[in-house]
């Protein structure tokens, strides 16, 4: 299953978890946009690097900036993960 299709699951959890329509324009583009980070760090595995990480948080504020269009609860980017994630040293599991 692609970022395409797993994204619009994505997005019908937080249809739920929000009271929201499930083909909320935003809710889809969320759902998607989380989806395709998630893909794009698992297509670089153990490559990760400082310019990937940053990728991945501009894709996912992107995403959460979607999702609060949609009229989610406040919401903010769990940014110390994706730091922390950075910080390890190379030998240590970077996955989600």
């Amino acid at each position: 299953m692609g970022p395409g299709q797993y994204g619009v699951t994505v997005a019908r959890v937080a249809a739920i978890t929000y009271g929201k329509s499930a083909e909320h324009p935003s809710l889809l583009i969320s759902g998607i946009g989380r989806a395709e980070a998630m893909a794009y760090r698992d297509a670089r595995g153990q490559a990760m690097s400082d310019h990937d990480w940053s990728e991945i948080e501009r894709r996912l504020r992107r995403a959460y900036q979607s999702l609060k269009a949609a009229g989610g609860r406040r919401l903010s980017l769990p940014l110390r993960a994706v730091r922390c994630r950075q910080q390890k040293s190379p030998g240590e599991s970077r996955g989600f």
